[in-house]
């Protein structure tokens, strides 16, 4: 397979985002951009703790801790 490449521009705003988002993942940002681009709807255990701790607090979705 060969490979393309292309650049991209971001705002410095842009690319602290895509760096948090690569970071919170555990991947490279190329790896995030390739997953976004190619519709990758796969979600690890890492994505799912993140979820789960970021609405741990919502009493909505009646999540516990045990």
């Amino acid at each position: 397979m060969q490979m393309k490449a292309f650049n991209v521009r971001l705002a410095e705003q842009d690319l602290k985002r895509l760096d948090a988002k690569a970071r919170k993942r555990g991947v490279s940002k190329t790896a995030l951009l390739r997953d976004w681009i190619r519709g990758s709807e796969d979600r690890t255990v890492a994505d799912i703790r993140i979820w789960e701790e970021r609405n741990l607090g919502n009493q909505g979705l009646r999540i516990r801790c045990d």
